[in-house]
């Protein structure tokens, strides 16, 4: 290890290197009481101290900072203590009047996790451009800052948000954040009411704000100029972000019950949604609501509210996430919001002041599942799905409600070469039998990230990487294809990422799929995890796959899927660009072909018949005893020919016209 560790009544954790002896190579400040027991682990990576007062420090081995604290683990005092540490359980015994048995970051076994991101569910995972960083928040009221092109951790700000009961301060659960406009500052809402702004690089609380007592922020979200927060207050509250007020103005009350979600679309709106189904939109610059629907009625706006005991037995669905399509046009026709309910099913409005719903689409294959959180690309051209299953979906939004639009075919090769869930299969599963009769939005992957519900979704355009965050305490990366990368916190080795390019997969690594998917994924998880190579599903592609990958060369769409250059095509890759233009358009529709391959691979759908003689049909016997003559004597000599042959040298045709002169 070549490290020794020594404390004592300085209340000072020296850091010594055992060859050179002059003077310790850190001291570590932040005891206030006599330090009695020391404990290395991982070779020096993490050092854990006990004081006199039962407090006990958790230090970083290579940055010597504190990691965490615990204090007041046993109320007695002035009793002399007696320590053990197992290093098999990694279980620290610490004895007084009673034993207090402290696990000391257990060790995980590969075989079943790839490691956790917090002690407790994720509810929020955040990209942040401008300092190429991640913050995680969770219901361990901690959080977060990392380093995903290494994956380190950098901050960590332990009790966020606490709250006082009983003379204890007791952590309270973060429910929502986001960052600031210039992306320099972060906004923190709890499951108590209040609302924190934090410079998380320093780990300093600027500001404080409340929605009310113990009444859970459900959204928050930072515009210029201003903030805003919902929750189970039913209002939209409303603070200067240059202010220092508690309390924020309040916004008309409009809902009836709990409001679950928001999304902004700065400059012009913002929509707000309930439990009982109740959707609102709100001019953004004045606050004033002009469109009130209900999702279970999506026809007819709601004119006045409705009693919170008026409904039925059933109840009408609830909204657990909307987004905003901020790249759309504002028109009557586009679809620019989507509306996530928990029957399954995903609306699309248009929240133009004459607009309404639209369409709808189911976006789940499994009983009871729902869509928990979406995400878009800057472009908007497709749409992230996070489910209460653990499934993550991809779909593809550009010529979907959106009258006018880029007309892109759906049958891309380019879709097939990049998405391994379009390849095809014996046998197809759940997710594409239940869009088979489903055209529009085009599914374009479907893969259980997590086993419990995925929270929250962010993407990075830049590297083109998800980033996903899960009730099974981790925050997963993902390419753009679905291939799992890593997850944040493992112990595991973290891949080559750089910030300036994007992710792919090595030629000569196996892909990577998560320990505790393993065993419960399906077989078209398991093949896009594996980038589309399962022998069971085409047999003999993973040897060529390998053999591939020995020769140290790219992988060609060839390779991974010889099937799509041998697959009849179902609908025509140029679409209907060949007919009239319609009268509604007015313009002939542009056409876009896809020249990313170095062949265009509908040549081989094309049916075409060989060339070949046409065969003659014998002629029939007595036909042939009527006009089968024999040459005149005098000309056998030119001919050279037997009189038997001569008399079969010309068709019988030949022969019939001759013998009639």
């Amino acid at each position: 290890t070549h490290m020794i560790a020594t404390g004592g009544p300085d209340c000072v954790l020296r850091v010594w290197n055992p060859f050179v002896c002059e003077k310790p190579s850190a001291q570590l400040l932040g005891h206030h009481a006599a330090i009695v027991s020391i404990v290395i682990q991982d070779a020096g990576r993490r050092l854990f101290s006990l004081d006199a007062a039962r407090c006990v420090r958790v230090w970083d081995g290579a940055t010597h900072a504190c990691v965490q604290s615990y204090s007041t683990m046993m109320e007695t005092r002035r009793v002399p203590l007696a320590t053990y540490y197992h290093p098999l359980s990694r279980v620290w015994m610490i004895a007084a009047r009673d034993i207090a048995l402290v696990q000391l970051c257990a060790r995980l076994n590969p075989d079943r996790t790839d490691g956790h991101t917090h002690t407790a569910p994720v509810t929020r995972v955040l990209y942040n451009p401008l300092f190429k960083c991640v913050v995680t928040t969770g219901m361990d009221s901690c959080i977060m800052v990392w380093d995903p092109w290494r994956g380190t951790r950098t901050r960590f700000i332990r009790h966020a948000h606490s709250l006082v009961r009983y003379g204890r301060d007791e952590p309270v659960e973060i429910t929502a954040a986001c960052f600031d406009p210039p992306q320099q500052l972060l906004l923190t809402g709890a499951a108590n009411g209040t609302l924190k702004i934090w410079n998380f690089n320093a780990g300093v609380c600027v500001r404080n704000m409340a929605i009310g007592n113990n009444l859970e922020v459900t959204a928050v979200m930072w515009v210029p100029l201003r903030i805003l927060a919902v929750g189970w207050n039913m209002r939209v509250m409303e603070w200067a972000d240059g202010g220092a007020s508690l309390r924020g103005k309040s916004w008309e009350l409009r809902h009836t019950s709990h409001v679950l979600c928001a999304d902004t679309r700065p400059p012009d709106a913002l929509a707000t949604a309930t439990d009982n189904g109740e959707l609102v939109i709100w001019r953004l610059e004045t606050g004033q609501p002009y469109a009130r629907y209900r999702v279970d009625a999506p026809i007819h706006k709601c004119v006045s509210p409705r009693k919170p005991g008026s409904r039925g037995a059933q109840g009408p669905p609830r909204v657990h996430q909307l987004r905003f399509l901020r790249s759309r046009p504002v028109s009557r026709g586009v679809g620019s919001l989507l509306v996530a309910l928990s029957s399954g099913y995903v609306q699309v409005w248009s929240h133009h002041p004459v607009g309404g719903y639209l369409t709808q689409f189911l976006a789940v294959h499994t009983v009871t599942d729902y869509v928990m959180s979406m995400e878009t690309d800057p472009d908007c051209n497709f749409l992230f799905t996070g489910h209460s299953v653990g499934y993550i979906k991809i779909w593809l939004m550009s010529n979907f409600c959106y009258p006018g639009g880029p007309v892109v075919p759906l049958f891309l090769p380019a879709l097939r070469k990049q998405f391994p869930f379009l390849f095809r299969d014996r046998i197809p599963g759940r997710a594409k039998r239940a869009v088979r009769a489903q055209d529009l939005p085009m599914l374009l992957s479907s893969v259980r990230g997590h086993l419990q519900p995925v929270t929250f979704l962010q993407y990075c355009a830049e590297n083109k990487i998800l980033f996903s965050s899960s009730a099974d305490r981790s925050v997963r990366l993902w390419s753009f294809s679905g291939e799992y990368i890593a997850t944040l916190g493992t112990m595991l080795p973290w891949p080559e990422l750089f910030p300036d390019s994007v992710w792919e997969p090595a030629i000569d690594q196996p892909p990577r799929v998560p320990a505790d998917l393993k065993r419960v994924s399906s077989s078209t998880t398991l093949k896009v995890l594996n980038r589309g190579l399962v022998e069971w599903l085409t047999p003999g592609l993973v040897d060529r796959a390998k053999q591939t990958r020995q020769s140290l060369r790219p992988i060609t769409a060839e390779d991974v899927f010889p099937g799509t250059y041998g697959m009849r095509l179902y609908k025509p890759i140029l679409g209907r660009c060949y007919e009239l233009p319609s009268k509604a358009i007015g313009r002939t529709p542009k056409v876009t072909l896809d020249t990313d391959l170095d062949k265009i691979p509908v040549l081989k759908h094309i049916k075409t018949v060989e060339e070949q003689d046409v065969p003659r049909p014998p002629t029939p016997e007595c036909v042939q005893a009527l006009h089968t003559f024999r040459l005149p004597s005098s000309l056998l000599s030119t001919t050279g020919l037997p009189t038997r042959q001569a008399s079969m040298a010309f068709p019988q045709s030949t022969q019939r016209h001759k013998g009639n002169h």
